[in-house]
């Protein structure tokens, strides 16, 4: 009996799961991430921000810099629209600026608090041009789908391909345990996105 009932429960929460994730899996299907060697060029590149703290960019941060830095050297974009809160904003364009990037390629996003907001300031100040929207894989599905919403599309690259190193990379399980939990937090936000709950609901985009 015991051994049934724990069968049962284990089902409910497959099943639980299944339907939590499901509209994740369904943005991930309809919003695929594009590998880099297969990119179209473009015009910019959105680099979503992130939370800044005490003045520096976290590691899961750095990797959407460098991702948008190797997108400059392929010529892939011609200019990085570095977006987020004016702190963050700026403290993302001084590390491209001590990496060696042009200040004249860099374009600074002061106004977005949420991921829609990169996108209509996209949309307001430069028209829609073609860009890529680079972040992290758990975060493109909804970004993108929200993005669209507010008329805006472009290409997705996935920022974990540039993983950040040296003392401000992180261990492999400290990024396992990331992931998955950004991977759940995105799920809940798309679940709200679809119930007109958020657009939203003052939730920053914080790594």
């Amino acid at each position: 009996m015991m051994a049934l009932n724990l069968r049962r429960w284990l089902r409910r929460i497959a099943f639980g799961g299944l339907v939590f994730f499901a509209p994740l899996l369904w943005a991930r299907a309809l919003y695929p991430v594009t590998p880099v060697d297969e990119l179209v060029p473009a015009q910019a590149a959105l680099i979503f921000g992130a939370v800044v703290r005490d003045g520096s960019i976290s590691p899961l941060h750095e990797e959407r810099l460098r991702a948008g830095m190797d997108l400059l050297e392929r010529d892939l974009v011609q200019t990085l629209v570095v977006s987020n809160t004016a702190e963050a904003a700026t403290t993302m364009r001084a590390w491209l600026i001590a990496q060696g990037v042009p200040d004249r390629q860099i374009e600074v996003d002061p106004e977005a608090d949420q991921t829609p907001d990169t996108c209509r300031y996209e949309l307001r100040e430069r028209g829609g041009r073609d860009v890529v929207f680079v972040s992290q894989s758990f975060h493109l599905p909804r970004l993108s789908m929200q993005c669209g919403w507010v008329g805006l599309a472009g290409q997705a690259l996935a920022a974990e391909t540039y993983r950040a190193a040296g003392p401000s990379g992180l261990s492999q399980w400290r990024v396992l345990q990331i992931r998955v939990k950004r991977h759940a937090r995105e799920a809940g936000l798309l679940w709200a996105g679809f119930l007109g709950l958020y657009d939203g609901l003052g939730v920053s985009d914080e790594p």
